[in-house]
């Protein structure tokens, strides 16, 4: 059970936004193929869908490192404010220029 304890938590970390690098590679193209199929059954438009899907995908990934890293990591520091400040910024930033990409026709479903 603690390998898949193990497993859970990267990939968690890899989805959450404690990594820089992950909404480029991982997070966005995978909440744009999440909106697209979405988009088809559900009747809002693309963008809600899309910053939706983004969003659903950053707190997963916490979720799932919350849970399974409890355990696994023993840390006496608590997740530092401006750290938790700095996850929201860079999540809002990636939010509004996926707004600006999908606003200027860059980005459309599939």
């Amino acid at each position: 059970m603690r390998w898949f304890k193990w497993l859970t938590f990267i990939f968690g970390w890899l989805l959450s936004p404690l990594t820089p690098w992950n909404d480029a590679i991982l997070n966005i193209p995978l909440a744009y193929g999440m909106a697209s199929l979405l988009t088809r059954v559900i009747p809002l438009s693309f963008a809600v869908i899309f910053l939706g899907c983004y969003w659903l995908t950053n707190l997963a990934g916490i979720l799932m490192v919350l849970w399974s890293g409890h355990r696994l990591i023993k840390s006496d520091r608590p997740l530092q404010v401006h750290t938790l400040k700095k996850l929201w910024i860079w999540m809002g930033v990636f939010s509004i220029v996926i707004l600006f990409v999908i606003w200027r026709g860059w980005v459309k479903p599939f």
